[in-house]
């Protein structure tokens, strides 16, 4: 489970964290049993557009793989 970095998801662009989302996915999730998650909390001043970037990579990967 995890781990898309506090920093990013406060800090970065929505095209970032989708990114970093998609690549975590390829990666840590090939095999399945992956949970896409922040890593160990949500920035209270994370951009509601960074946090829907994250939810709709999940999805988007779920239905396009």
């Amino acid at each position: 489970m995890g781990d898309v970095p506090a920093s990013m998801l406060s800090l970065g662009t929505p095209e970032q964290v989708a990114d970093y989302c998609r690549k975590l996915i390829d990666i840590v999730g090939k095999d399945g049993g992956f949970i896409l998650s922040t890593g160990c909390d949500l920035p209270q001043e994370t951009p509601i557009d960074n946090i829907d970037a994250l939810m709709k990579a999940g999805r988007e990967y779920e239905v396009n793989h």
